[in-house]
């Protein structure tokens, strides 16, 4: 069985050749190679891809379609680019649970002695500020 992140990094670089499928020019390219129109948040997507990997593909889509109509739904007025953000970005961290088993710390992604200096100087500041006044 491959790894979660293994399939990520499929599923990522077949999302990488997203293609819009109302280009000509993406179209044209299309007829060159096997590729499958998703639709995400309502609009088409051509996306090259082997006929081995359509399927997956057909899951990603479909993942991300699933995370950015929740977002959407709970943010009217945001740009579709914020919403393909923070669905990556959900994608991501599910992605990471899933790798660490629920585990994962804010101390492997938080460089806490560098911050525990940062305040031990904004003190100092602001004690230094209270002083001269």
């Amino acid at each position: 069985m491959t790894s979660p992140r293994k399939r990520w990094n499929s599923h990522l670089g077949q999302l990488l050749t997203l293609r819009s499928a109302n280009k000509s020019t993406d179209m044209a390219s299309a007829q060159n190679s096997h590729s499958r129109e998703v639709t995400i948040l309502g609009s088409n997507y051509r996306i090259a891809c082997t006929p081995e990997e359509e399927n997956a593909l057909l899951a990603a889509a479909a993942l991300v379609d699933r995370h950015m109509q929740i977002i959407s739904g709970k943010m009217k007025n945001m740009s579709r680019e914020r919403m393909a953000v923070m669905a990556a970005i959900n994608i991501a961290h599910e992605l990471q649970q899933e790798e660490t088993g629920g585990t994962t710390s804010a101390s492997e992604y938080f460089d806490s002695d560098a911050a525990k200096r940062r305040i031990a100087d904004m003190g100092a500041r602001l004690d230094a500020l209270v002083a001269a006044t």
